[in-house]
């Protein structure tokens, strides 16, 4: 889940295994106000162990809102 905001909202890559896999952009410009949206990031076949990294962009004035949700089979 991320947040989608009016005002300065940032971008964040998210990088799984050393591998950028999606670009989520919280930017929510000339909206009616924040909210929170949904994003599956990758699906694997097996379940195994994995090293997700989350990296802001934007500048230091960027606002990001990121709650992380892991589903196991």
């Amino acid at each position: 889940l991320f947040g989608k905001v009016t005002r300065n909202g940032g971008k964040l890559d998210i990088l799984v295994d050393g591998e950028k896999v999606k670009t989520i952009d919280c930017a929510f410009t000339g909206g009616w106000g924040n909210y929170v949206e949904a994003a599956e990031i990758i699906d694997f076949d097996e379940c195994g162990i994995h090293t997700v990294e989350i990296v802001p962009k934007g500048g230091k004035n960027a606002y990001v809102v990121f709650s992380a949700l892991t589903l196991t089979k």
